[in-house]
């Protein structure tokens, strides 16, 4: 599997596990289920916010702060609003999300990751709410190491 695709099941998976949808509604792409539509869309949120994040890192991360995991949220945060560290640390992810709301887009992405979630359906439908447990950056931080990105983006 690519780089990509293991990302992806192992988000998609989570979300599913998290949501009580059984994991045979992976892989079909069934937009006529509510269910499937809102775990397709919120692994793509985590999708994009984790190579967002990974674009963040290769361009601030340092040998003495790689910016790992919610480190990197944060400082994006932090660079972005110039709000107190102290005060973004104790925002939840749902309000960490929110305040990049124009930084985590899908055209934000690399030309590759864009073609990669081009099947996504072209309407919203959403989970309401976003539980912190949805987002597993340690997890999902193995498979970031080989995808190459611009830091420039």
């Amino acid at each position: 599997m690519s780089t990509y695709s293991d990302l992806w099941h192992v988000i998609i998976s989570r979300v599913a596990d998290i949501r009580g949808i059984a994991h045979s509604s992976i892989g079909f792409k069934n937009y006529d289920n509510a269910d499937t539509v809102k775990l397709y869309l919120r692994a793509a949120q985590i999708f994009t916010l984790e190579l967002i994040l990974h674009i963040h890192r290769s361009k601030y991360g340092t040998k003495f702060e790689p910016l790992n995991g919610i480190k990197a949220l944060h400082h994006l945060i932090f660079m972005k609003t110039k709000w107190r560290i102290e005060d973004i640390e104790k925002m939840s992810l749902n309000h960490c999300l929110l305040a990049l709301q124009e930084d985590i887009r899908i055209d934000k992405l690399p030309a590759d990751a864009q073609e990669y979630l081009s099947y996504l359906p072209d309407y919203s439908l959403t989970f309401d709410g976003f539980l912190d447990n949805e987002w597993a950056p340690g997890e999902n931080s193995t498979f970031l190491h080989d995808i190459q990105v611009d830091n420039h983006l």
